[in-house]
Order: structure tokens, then C-alpha cells, then sequence
């Protein structure tokens, strides 16, 4: 639960559907819904600037290679 926790104060809480466990060992599943409005939120609190986050997703989710405008060095 230490991670719902965390997501809550970033104002993103999940939805939890169910858990297990106690104390560090306990396993949360969740849904969480995202709002675009969060993402300046999330990025300034994540010290993570727009453009590395959408690298970062295009080099996780199958983009070939990214280009240098995105970020690539």
C-alpha cells in the first residue's frame, strides 16, 4: 500500500480492485485513469522534463529509434 500512498499524494490515486498482504509485503491492484491536465503535475514533481518523458515512452512502447528532436544524443 506504500505505493498507493505515494500515488495519492501526486494526486493520482488508483482505484483499488483488490489486495494482499501486509505492511511491505502487500500487493495492491489497481486502475488508475490519466487526465492530461495531470501531466505538468506529474512531470514537475518527477523532475523529468516533456520531452524526455515522450522518449522514454517511444523507446518502451516500440519506436524504432527517436529521433534528435525528441531528444535523442
Amino acid at each position: 500500500m506504500r505505493m498507493v500512498r505515494v500515488y495519492c499524494r501526486l494526486g493520482w490515486g488508483p482505484t483499488i480492485l483488490g489486495a494482499e498482504g501486509v505492511g511491505r509485503d502487500a500487493v495492491s491492484v489497481g486502475l488508475w485513469a490519466f487526465e492530461e491536465e495531470l501531466r505538468p503535475r506529474l512531470l514537475e514533481k518527477a523532475g523529468v522534463t516533456s520531452d524526455q518523458s515522450r522518449r522514454w515512452h517511444a523507446l518502451a512502447f516500440g519506436a524504432s529509434k527517436p529521433s534528435i528532436a525528441e531528444g535523442a544524443a
